[in-house]
């Protein structure tokens, strides 16, 4: 029954229908699974295509931890009961945090890459510290407060509201720095959207080049855009539920836990759209690799190179 789904919120009926939860459900399974093989495709460009730069490291990073968070969707949304929230909720945590602030990090990498190259690697030992560190330190401490269980009102496990101290617990393992993510890369996209413009009228503009400086921008613009509505519909329906005293006002927002549905684990399968199917030396070489008889001999591309290719 669905009552068994949300047995940790009392009353333990879901605001949802049959039909309702069999639509997150679905919207889960579609997006989670997209994610997950968008996320294999560009790990494999990093194996097989030979696009090996530090700038794609950090992306394979970030698509280490969409397939996870995916992975932790699906399997949180499939399942019923809490025992299996023990262990889904503090590693999907862990997954969807570190995939924010590994988002993050390319965005610092790339403008500092651009602006104070020499700065730019030794900045990447930090990021290992930030984006695993603190992700690490969510999931142990949802696991020390026994905090994890089936969240009334959603379709998957995280904090529920009968767990004490939910409300700070879900701001500081997870909504607090995910915001602070979205200020982060939005602001150091726009600044990396500025130095290349500069740069660009500092040289000889062809028609060609102001093209590619048109499709950088526009680029750069939709990375930290798409970042931050994947999740904006999670966020506003977590603020109302964080203010909701009575469990009826959810049945309003059924239409936000959908689209949450959609978006949280969408990331992987956006991500290679832009890093893959939108780049056009990645494209251009896993046509060659998977459609050509020849075989492809890669070249190795050095760092300014890749970024430039990593917004193409």
């Amino acid at each position: 029954s669905t009552g068994e789904i949300f047995m940790s919120q009392p009353p333990t009926s879901s605001p949802w229908t049959s039909n309702e939860l069999l639509g997150i459900r679905i919207a889960v399974s579609i997006t989670g699974s997209l994610s997950i093989l968008g996320s294999l495709l560009i790990i494999i460009s990093w194996a097989f295509v030979q696009a090996r730069s530090r700038s794609r490291k950090l992306v394979i990073f970030l698509s280490f931890c969409d397939f996870f968070t995916a992975l932790g969707y699906l399997i949180g949304s499939n399942t019923t009961g809490d025992k299996i929230c023990l262990v889904q909720s503090p590693l999907t945590v862990f997954f969807a945090l570190a995939s924010s602030l590994w988002t993050c990090a390319v965005a610092l990498h790339l403008y500092f890459s651009i602006s104070r190259p020499r700065k730019a690697g030794s900045l990447i030992k930090y990021y290992h510290v930030i984006c695993w560190g603190y992700p690490l330190l969510s999931a142990i401490i949802i696991v020390i407060t026994e905090s994890a269980g089936r969240v009334y009102g959603s379709d998957w496990c995280f904090i529920p509201k009968v767990k004490r101290y939910w409300q700070p617990l879900r701001l500081v393992t997870f909504y607090a720095p995910l915001w602070i993510c979205w200020i982060v890369t939005t602001v150091f996209y726009l600044l990396t959207k500025r130095t290349i413009s500069r740069y660009l009228q500092y040289n000889n503009m062809t028609k060609t080049s102001l093209q590619k400086e048109f499709a950088l921008e526009i680029k750069l613009t939709a990375i930290p855009l798409v970042f931050i509505l994947l999740r904006l519909p999670g966020s506003i329906y977590r603020i109302i539920d964080f203010f909701c005293t009575e469990s009826v006002c959810l049945e309003h927002f059924y239409w936000l836990s959908l689209l949450q549905a959609i978006g949280d684990p969408f990331q992987g399968f956006v991500n290679c759209i832009f890093y893959v199917f939108l780049t056009k030396f990645i494209r251009e070489k896993f046509v060659q690799v998977l459609f050509s008889t020849l075989r492809f001999h890669g070249h190795r591309v050095n760092e300014n190179e890749d970024l430039i290719k990593l917004t193409h």
